[in-house]
């Protein structure tokens, strides 16, 4: 599948998010995973094209979301989010969030996000395109701290 933009979320009380993509088709992809679905609303609000991986060929059950940028509304600054994705991770297999940090002017660092609360404010993050304080163990974003105030 190629990258598309999503046009349309939809979801009610059941907990399932329907997502439909700029593909001619106008059939949604779904998901009950929260991982999943805070992707595809943070790719939905940013504008960002998404490739979308399901469970099987014919399927329309998104499985994961392969790395999206977002897109800059300035100049990228050093502590930024620049790229989401989801991914599968551990035994049982849950899914989990991975973010791409700018660490210095030439270089991106990929985390995993287990911590739903962390989940959510790296969200928050890229949505605002704010630079972060972060900590992390492992290859795991263990902190995440975001400040709406232009740094001292």
């Amino acid at each position: 599948m190629s990258q598309l933009r999503i046009v349309r979320l939809t979801t009610a009380v059941s907990g399932e998010v329907e997502a439909t993509l700029d593909d001619g088709t106008r059939e949604p992809y779904t998901s009950t995973s929260e991982v999943i679905q805070m992707a595809l609303g943070t790719a939905f609000a940013v504008g960002a094209p998404v490739r979308l991986e399901t469970v099987s060929e014919k399927s329309r059950v998104i499985e994961r979301i392969e790395a999206f940028d977002i897109p800059p509304t300035s100049p990228v600054n050093v502590g930024t989010i620049t790229r989401l994705a989801t991914q599968r991770f551990g035994d049982p297999a849950v899914h989990i969030l991975e973010v791409f940090i700018l660490t210095d002017p030439k270089n991106t660092v990929q985390y995993r996000v287990i911590d739903a609360a962390v989940q959510r404010v790296c969200h928050a993050a890229a949505l605002a395109r704010a630079r972060i304080t972060f900590d992390y163990a492992g290859g795991e974003l263990t902190f995440i701290e975001v400040d709406a105030r232009p740094p001292v």
